[in-house]
């Protein structure tokens, strides 16, 4: 299984279009699991900022599209140095 971290504009991406990001997206989401989507507090956070500072969805919309990624998504705390 491949273990893969998206970044923000990835989401953003996988959002708004239906291009590659989308289908990665979509591969973590199915029954096969062929990926493992990796997230940590920090992205999800970035993410929420930028979908309401840049895009300007709702604060419901966000929070449901959030919980959604944590869901399939294995949280993760990344080691700095």
């Amino acid at each position: 299984m491949l273990r893969v971290v998206f970044d923000t504009s990835v989401y953003i991406a996988a959002f708004i279009t239906h291009g590659i990001p989308k289908q990665v997206l979509d591969l973590a989401r199915g029954r096969n699991k062929k990926i493992q989507l990796l997230a940590s507090v920090e992205i999800m956070n970035e993410l929420g900022q930028k979908l309401r500072e840049k895009f300007f969805w709702p604060e419901r919309r966000i929070k449901e599209t959030i919980k959604a990624i944590t869901h399939i998504a294995e949280i993760i705390q990344p080691q700095h140095s």
